[in-house]
């Protein structure tokens, strides 16, 4: 499952992925830390969709979660 911010304009897999392209870098990711499990999916997501994110790497899943929904990460 991929989740978004609620104002991010991406509606689908293919609206995501159009915004990264149109702005490589630009969105952010949250994980659980460097080499957890949503990092590693979202580096094979990257590489499998030609995109660029830029990795936020937190102590855990629960405060990830809370920035996404703060608004805070894409």
């Amino acid at each position: 499952m991929i989740t978004v911010r609620a104002s991010l304009l991406a509606k689908n897999i293919a609206d995501l992925i159009a915004i990264a392209r149109a702005d490589p870098g630009k969105l952010t990711f949250g994980s659980a830390g460097k080499g957890s499990p949503h990092h590693l999916l979202q580096e094979l997501f990257k590489q499998r969709t030609g995109t660029e994110f830029t990795h936020v790497p937190y102590k855990g899943g629960s405060p990830a979660v809370a920035e996404l929904v703060a608004g805070r990460l894409d």
